[in-house]
């Protein structure tokens, strides 16, 4: 509910609301990621209200604190802007800025271009967390719902996970709530997981839930 009426004051004062620039950056992250069609920098500043000069040195920011991440970001004539980079690596990003910027900026991509329904996706991890005896803190909920729903729009990135962790945490996962809890989420949403895909939305749980097992 609480999710349901931020998304809703967001929406309604989205026309009002300016950006500031790491806001910006994280929203040219989340069109570059999200990207189906073709991207140009003409997009980002009819969608960002601000000029051609601004969004270019947005993108030079932007560009240098994904290094961090041994993520490029490169532009070609059929796509615009791509990400070039661990897919990994491209989703930690993602992780470090949800929370760290302001949740806004989410609402507003994902009403913009009518991506998703953050409330159903709100309502069903409640209602998995709960038959699973798993307990998210407030803030921690909304992250993974805002990961969650970023994630799905770009499935392909599912397709690219090369994730592991060592033999003797990996025959612990099967026991976890987080890993049954992740088994039965993306069965009801529909995307099939593989063994990649399972274990490192399960170390993501890991990292944002609190349930009766923890793994150091």
């Amino acid at each position: 509910e609480a999710l349901s009426a931020l998304e809703q004051i967001y929406i309604q004062h989205n026309e009002e609301y300016i950006f500031n620039q790491e806001e910006r950056e994280f929203y040219i992250f989340l069109s570059i990621l999200s990207n189906r069609d073709y991207l140009t920098i003409y997009h980002l500043t009819d969608e960002l209200s601000v000029g051609k000069t601004t969004i270019a040195s947005d993108i030079k920011l932007l560009k240098e604190a994904l290094e961090l991440y041994h993520i490029s970001v490169e532009s070609n004539r059929t796509t615009g802007y791509i990400l070039q980079g661990n897919a990994v690596s491209i989703l930690d990003y993602l992780l470090s800025q949800i929370g760290h910027i302001n949740a806004q900026v989410i609402t507003v991509f994902c009403h913009y271009h009518a991506l998703c329904d953050l409330q159903n996706y709100s309502d069903l991890i409640r209602q998995l967390s709960v038959s699973r005896n798993m307990v998210f803190v407030e803030n921690r909920l909304e992250k993974f719902v805002y990961f969650l729903a970023i994630l799905l729009v770009n499935t392909d990135l599912l397709d690219q996970l090369d994730f592991t962790l060592p033999d003797a945490l990996l025959c612990l996962l099967p026991d976890l709530n987080e890993y049954r809890f992740a088994i039965e989420l993306f069965e009801t949403i529909g995307i099939p997981l593989t063994p990649e895909n399972l274990v490192y939305i399960t170390d993501v749980l890991i990292g944002i839930s609190t349930s009766d097992i923890h793994i150091n």
